[in-house]
């Protein structure tokens, strides 16, 4: 089976939902100050770049996230290459 990371990656200024807390990274320390490592930090909304929504998202009554099965989110898709495109939209 081949896997396929379907992820669009982060950086500082990516597309957020209006209003939320927006992505951003930085170095807190770097191996020159620390002398030995660089150490990352992160910010950013649960709804930050590709995600999914558990039911809770939408109802209190709804399935949390970390009660999900991951096979949900795995099987069988169409992958198709879109990257020549400047935008897609409906059909």
């Amino acid at each position: 089976m081949k896997i396929y990371d379907i992820s669009m990656p982060l950086y500082n200024g990516v597309p957020g939902w209006p209003g939320d807390t927006p992505y951003s990274f930085s170095l807190a320390w770097t191996k020159e100050d620390s002398g030995s490592v660089n150490v990352g930090q992160i910010s950013l909304s649960t709804h930050t770049g590709t995600h999914a929504d558990a039911p809770y998202h939408f109802s209190e009554d709804g399935i949390k996230m970390t009660d999900l099965p991951l096979s949900l989110y795995v099987g069988r898709c169409s992958v198709i290459d879109a990257s020549s495109n400047e935008s897609v939209s409906a059909a």
